[in-house]
């Protein structure tokens, strides 16, 4: 189970609670340092609005219903995506397995 929030604290109440699920902080800012964010937090990733280039840490960006940019996030080895449209972007998913 991953837990996300807007609300670091929280996220961090919630893993004080239970450490044995992953956290991930979902934003719509960039973040200098996504890595460094996570470790200093201990989060298992970052779910950003958009792309976060050069971060190594799981990304799951959020809303992504054109399938030209859900491909383009598959390409570029995103842990995954939040979209309106499941079915078509299991499709997208699929081809670029």
């Amino acid at each position: 189970m991953i837990f996300s929030s807007f609300n670091l604290a929280s996220l961090l109440v919630a893993q004080s609670i239970d450490p044995g699920f992953e956290y991930c902080y979902l934003t719509d800012r960039d973040l200098k340092d996504p890595d460094a964010f996570c470790q200093e937090y201990q989060l298992a990733g970052i779910h950003p609005h958009h792309y976060l280039a050069g971060a190594t840490v799981p990304q799951r960006i959020w809303t992504v219903n054109d399938p030209a940019v859900q491909a383009d996030l598959f390409r570029r080895g995103i842990a995954g995506i939040f979209t309106d449209d499941f079915e078509r972007a299991q499709q997208v998913r699929e081809e670029w397995l």
